[in-house]
């Protein structure tokens, strides 16, 4: 690990005088360390759609942006400990970790990912196994897999499925559940509406480690690609009668779906889907009331990734947060962050397909998330590389 003196400033990407276009922070404050904190030195970045979103939606001029990193160790409070496989871990300068942080935070400005250091709480981020690269650990990064941590297991906010904390079958196809409860029935069906996003994508191989039966839409273009991650079947959802198919396809049954697009036509298709008795439904975006309220017989929850902090969040329009839960939701959450820790050291899950945008960190950084605003991404996950030093590998 280098052992220079640590700046107190750095490069980072800020949100414009409007939010969005975002722009060069040449000479930005690096906030100090808090309790439980740990500084990274960040050596790659993941890009997700929510980097645009909030910035176009929620102006914070000045607020850093970004969530997901990966990164190196280089300054901790003595009290930073992450935990792996059952055993308590203090993280250390020169560990290599990713997670994920609240970007374009109005009330906490100084801390995003699209940074050259980022400020982390250590119970909530993963050490990077050796074999894993700085970019692959960026796209692991940590705002798909904890909102699915909410999205998926949490009965008052999610879909409340089963996950067997620990329990996965040896072949890694599928966990056995017990019959009961029909959330337990072995096999049930869950639909994944986006199933070639990132997040899709994980969502499918955790639902099938838990027991389920994931099925998803996609284009045809990426049908084979979501199958490859466990999907039972796809459909395609530029098809007029795509949820009438998947009604058909799962004999009026489907109780069970998380929506990664949520807009007007893909909450409709959704419902389409779902059986007649109604069920749940999980959306990771917000579309008009109207258009969720539309069948009574489903339950509709939209989550957000940010509310694993525990903290308030001080946005508007149904995506704010008053914190009140806040020490429940966040303990939830490390619990998740050290199931995630053994997945990842096991070898359960694999990641989603990348593309490496190349050129200076900054620019291409903005250049990716125009891309993702104007729909110029399909099937892969943008990462950019922000410090180019030893390799993950290598340490």
């Amino acid at each position: 690990m280098d052992s220079s003196p640590l700046p107190t400033v750095q490069r980072a990407i800020v949100q414009g005088p409007d939010g969005y276009p975002l722009i060069i922070s040449p000479r930005h404050p690096i906030p100090p360390l808090r309790r439980g904190q740990v500084l990274v030195r960040v050596h790659a970045v993941a890009l997700n759609p929510t980097d645009y979103k909030m910035p176009s939606n929620f102006a914070s001029p000045g607020a850093v942006c970004g969530c997901d990193f990966s990164g190196e160790v280089v300054a901790t409070d003595l009290s930073s400990s992450t935990e792996s496989n059952g055993a308590q871990v203090v993280l250390a300068p020169g560990d290599a970790v990713f997670g994920c942080v609240h970007g374009s935070n109005p009330i906490d400005k100084d801390r995003g990912a699209f940074a050259e250091y980022v400020i982390a709480e250590a119970d909530l981020i993963c050490k990077a196994p050796r074999e894993m690269g700085w970019l692959q650990a960026g796209a692991w990064g940590g705002i798909g897999w904890s909102t699915l941590g909410i999205a998926l297991w949490e009965s008052d906010r999610g879909l409340g499925l089963r996950w067997p904390w620990g329990q996965y079958n040896k072949n890694k196809e599928r966990a056995v559940l017990n019959e009961g409860d029909p959330v337990d029935r072995p096999g049930a069906y869950v639909l994944v509406n986006g199933g070639a996003t990132a997040t899709g994508t994980l969502a499918i191989q955790l639902l099938k480690l838990a027991g389920y039966t994931p099925i998803a839409t996609c284009s045809s273009d990426n049908a084979a690609f979501v199958r490859s991650f466990g999907a039972a079947q796809t459909f395609d959802y530029n098809s007029p009668s795509c949820g009438h198919s998947i009604r058909a396809q799962t004999k009026n049954l489907l109780k069970y779906v998380l929506d990664c697009i949520a807009d007007t036509a893909s909450t409709q298709l959704c419902y389409a889907a779902m059986a007649r008795a109604g069920g749940r439904y999980v959306c990771l975006e917000l579309p008009a009331t109207s258009v969720l309220e539309a069948r009574k017989a489903v339950q509709w929850r939209f989550v957000m990734g940010y509310e694993i902090f525990g903290r308030e969040i001080a946005l508007s329009n149904g995506y704010e947060r008053d914190g009140s839960m806040g020490a429940d939701h966040k303990k939830r959450a490390v619990r998740w962050a050290q199931e995630v820790q053994r997945l990842i050291d096991g070898g359960w899950l694999k990641g989603h397909r990348l593309e490496q945008l190349e050129g200076r960190w900054e620019d291409s950084v903005l250049k990716g998330l125009e891309r993702l605003r104007t729909g110029g991404v399909r099937g892969s996950k943008l990462v950019v590389e922000v410090h180019k030093g030893m390799a993950l590998n290598a340490r």
